[in-house]
């Protein structure tokens, strides 16, 4: 359809352009007793007539595209019905695949359900005749036990008979050789206490000398220590008072045109950490000023030096000053 269409329109271009050069090649035509020809106007005619043919081309265009595409949604509608008739196919081929399936399923399930059916009952016949074996058996184990507890009864009774008169000669033994065994064991008992006793008095003699050598030893130990610590404790405050002395010593300014040849007796008053409160002098003979520059080099000394040991620490502590 396209292609007549085509066709179709190459031909209505066709004659067109033919009736444009035949218009064109007509000559105008002249009046008599003028110089100029009349021009004739076959040009609008041929307008028309080429408008017509266009319109009547477009109509036969149009109307191939519209049989086109009629033939087109023709064409679309078979291949759909098509389509839904081999899915229609499929679908059944699957309906009666599943249908078979399901038939051998169910087939083989009948015959599972037979077969379990027919062990089943075979288990049943075995258990039937395992339990009339086993009915039988016990029948006879009881039987046996029966026997045998019958003979293991009076062998007992009479073993019981032997076992008492036997146990009653032991218990007569048994007494006997208790009696003696306690005879002798209380004087074995009384042997070992009064030893024990002795032994007792010993240990005990021995532990008070040892307590009283080792009492000795440790006294004298102990005056040892305490002689080491109040010498130690005693240097140590030497030393103390020899860092104070010094400490003090580097703050003093010689007070000028003053000859000090004598020493000071300083008591120094301080709180923790060593500030000095207070300062206070005798066995001072030089002037007031020397006395002033022993003071002031006492607070300038503050903080004191701290002592080796925290209990050398005394809020008061003297010491001789000497420039």
């Amino acid at each position: 359809m396209r292609l007549i269409a085509i066709i179709a329109a190459i031909a209505v271009h066709l004659l067109l352009f033919w009736l444009i050069g035949m218009g064109m090649m007509k000559k105008p035509e002249l009046h008599p007793g003028a110089n100029e020809p009349v021009q004739v106007q076959p040009i609008a005619a041929v307008a028309i007539n080429e408008a017509e043919l266009l319109a009547a081309a477009e109509e036969k265009q149009e109307e191939a595209r519209r049989l086109e595409a009629e033939q087109a949604r023709k064409q679309q509608a078979q291949e759909a019905a098509k389509a839904r008739e081999k899915e229609r196919a499929q679908q059944q081929r699957q309906r009666q695949e599943q249908e078979k399936k399901r038939q051998q399923q169910e087939a083989e399930k009948r015959r599972q359900q037979q077969e379990e059916a027919k062990q089943r009952q075979e288990q049943a016949r075995l258990q039937a005749e395992k339990a009339e074996k086993a009915e039988k058996a016990e029948a006879a184990e009881r039987a046996r036990l029966a026997e045998a507890q019958a003979k293991e009864a009076a062998a007992r009774k009479a073993a019981e008979e032997q076992a008492k008169r036997e146990e009653e000669q032991a218990e007569q033994a048994r007494k006997a050789k208790a009696e003696a065994e306690k005879a002798k064991e209380k004087a074995e008992k009384e042997r070992i206490e009064a030893q024990a006793r002795r032994e007792l008095q010993e240990q005990k003699k021995r532990e008070s000398d040892l307590q009283r050598l080792l009492d000795e030893a440790a006294a004298v130990e102990t005056s040892r220590q305490q002689q080491r610590q109040s010498r130690e404790l005693a240097r140590l405050l030497d030393q103390y008072k020899s860092d104070i002395e010094d400490k003090v010593s580097r703050n003093w300014v010689r007070p000028p045109d003053i000859d000090i040849r004598s020493s000071c007796r300083v008591l120094v008053e301080q709180i923790p950490g060593g500030d000095v409160v207070r300062v206070t002098l005798s066995d001072c003979p030089g002037s007031p000023a020397y006395r002033r520059s022993v003071e002031n080099a006492v607070f300038k000394a503050s903080p004191l030096p701290p002592p080796p040991k925290p209990e050398l620490f005394d809020r008061e502590i003297a010491f001789t000053f000497a420039p």
